[in-house]
């Protein structure tokens, strides 16, 4: 699933916290929530849903191209002239969303996330939540898979789905929320928007300052 590239959301979130060293060792992150009192936020991605059986943007790409192999065709020679490599085999993921049209890439996705399983990160992150260590989880999945595991362990965080939002909402609310809470940052599975096309993602950056600098703030 497309989603802001990983370095653009660590400098979001670098950029709220003043703190650039994100590389710390399994011992510190330990340490640090141990001593966090339940105020802990955890960041994920499309890496936590692969082994449940959704595909990263590179099979994405692939299962457009048997599919759709006219839409691949388009996009990818939108990417041999982006790169200036005529030989590329698979358009960029980011062409290829470009090029499909809403409705089959809805259908996309709904099919991926509908067959899929919650896997063991799930159920850890359900653990994390239920044991009161981390009360923030953001993710730019679309699936409802933190849902499920949180469930599994009867914890029920509330949920927010970041494309409803808009700029500056968020930043008079997040006060009131819950003392747990799931955000969406790219959408849901069953919202009315899920957002994978660069511009629209660009614009979704300045909706999510508020949401990191809560998730930042005296939090680990």
């Amino acid at each position: 699933m497309r989603q802001i590239p990983h370095s653009d959301l660590v400098k979001i979130w670098q950029a709220h916290s003043g703190k650039h060293d994100v590389k710390k060792t399994l011992s510190h992150v330990a340490e640090a929530l141990r001593n966090a009192n339940g105020r802990a936020t955890l960041f994920i991605g499309a890496g936590c849903s692969f082994t449940a059986g959704i595909p990263l943007a590179s099979g994405i790409v692939k299962d457009i191209a048997t599919r759709f192999p006219t839409h691949h065709r388009d996009a990818l020679l939108k990417t041999r002239q982006r790169i200036g490599y005529e030989n590329a085999e698979f358009a960029s993921y980011g062409d290829c969303m470009k090029e499909m049209p809403s409705g089959p890439i809805r259908d996309l996705f709904r099919g991926y996330i509908d067959k899929a399983k919650i896997n063991w990160a799930h159920v850890g992150i359900g653990a994390l939540v239920k044991g009161n260590i981390v009360d923030r989880v953001l993710t730019t999945n679309f699936d409802p898979l933190i849902a499920r595991g949180c469930a599994l362990l009867n914890a029920f965080p509330a949920t927010y789905d970041m494309t409803m939002a808009g700029i500056g909402y968020a930043g008079g609310q997040m006060g009131n929320l819950p003392d747990q809470a799931v955000f969406h940052l790219h959408g849901q599975r069953n919202g009315f928007r899920m957002l994978n096309e660069g511009e629209e993602l660009t614009q979704q950056r300045k909706t999510l300052a508020d949401v990191f600098s809560d998730a930042r703030d005296r939090r680990v």
